[in-house]
């Protein structure tokens, strides 16, 4: 059987896009880099969200019922670092940098991303770690194009033109 060390070495090699996902819930505004945002149905639009349970942004998104998605463009690597813990800033001290904005659900939505997102939760599954979250796509704000921001083998990087 493969170790954990083993799993964690080689998934590190598959690039993934990088968000920003938010959520209000009972302690602010929380929020948190991620690669494991993916598509679920266009009909209706749904996506999935992957958190770690023991992040208070997984927490946030359980009490708020929503959650907003950011996708990231290539300028945006300081405030991936920074919500994903690597500059020193938690909690609703990560939003301090970019410009946000309030949906009327209460879910934060980056201006300049590539592109934000407000879902709607409609199922939530357990793992031993982790919470998959099921959200429908109530909202969508597309920025202006761009290269998005990527993240693989523990660095973000762009993709080559």
């Amino acid at each position: 059987m493969t170790s954990a060390d083993e799993f964690r070495n080689g998934i590190r090699r598959l690039a993934g896009g990088v968000s920003i996902v938010t959520a209000v819930g009972q302690v602010g505004w929380r929020g948190l880099t991620a690669t494991s945002v993916t598509s679920l149905s266009a009909e209706p639009p749904s996506l999935l969200v992957c958190e770690n349970n023991s992040l208070e942004a997984a927490d946030a998104i359980k009490e708020a019922q929503a959650f907003g998605v950011n996708v990231l463009r290539q300028s945006h690597t300081l405030l991936a670092r920074q919500f994903a813990g690597m500059e020193g800033a938690a909690g609703p001290n990560k939003f301090e940098n970019g410009d946000w904005r309030a949906t009327e659900r209460g879910v934060l939505i980056l201006s300049d991303a590539l592109v934000g997102l407000e879902c709607c939760l409609f199922e939530q599954i357990e793992t031993s770690t982790h919470t998959v979250f099921m959200g429908h796509v109530k909202q969508i704000w597309l920025g202006n194009q761009d290269q998005p921001l990527v993240y693989s083998d523990g660095q973000f990087a762009t993709l080559a033109a």
